[in-house]
C-alpha cells in the first residue's frame, strides 16, 4: 500500500488543482493523510483524510512570506500546535508546525 502523509507542516500558495480559490491537497494514490497542517485555504481532494490538528482556512502569520521569512510571528495559530508525538521544540515546548520552531523565550 502506498500513501501520504502530511505532518508538522504549512500548506500555502500550492500550485495546481484548486476548489473554491485555494490550494488544495490531491492524492490519486490509494490513500493520503493530512495531520498537524495548517492548511490556509482550499482542501483535500481524492482518497485524502484530513486528521487530528489539521487547521484549515487559518493565516499562518509569517513574518514576510513576501520576502521568503517564513518564521512565525508572536500569535501565530501554528506556534504550539504540531504532533504532540514529535520532539519538542529548541525551547521546551510542544513542536509547532512549519519547518521553523518560534522561540518563546526570544519571542521570535
Amino acid at each position: 500500500m502506498s500513501y501520504v502523509i502530511v505532518r508538522r507542516g504549512e500548506c500555502r500558495g500550492l500550485e495546481g488543482r484548486s476548489q473554491g480559490g485555494g490550494p488544495t491537497i490531491v492524492n490519486e494514490g490509494p490513500q493520503g493523510l493530512v495531520r498537524y497542517t495548517l492548511l490556509q485555504a482550499g482542501g483535500a481532494t481524492g482518497d485524502v483524510a484530513l486528521g487530528d490538528g489539521v487547521l484549515l482556512g487559518r493565516n499562518p502569520l509569517f513574518v514576510s512570506a513576501a520576502r521568503s521569512d517564513y518564521r512565525l510571528r508572536r500569535r501565530s495559530p501554528a506556534i504550539d500546535a504540531g504532533d504532540p508525538q514529535s520532539p519538542l521544540d529548541p525551547d521546551g515546548t510542544r513542536a509547532d508546525m512549519g519547518a521553523l520552531p518560534f522561540d518563546h523565550r526570544t519571542g521570535r
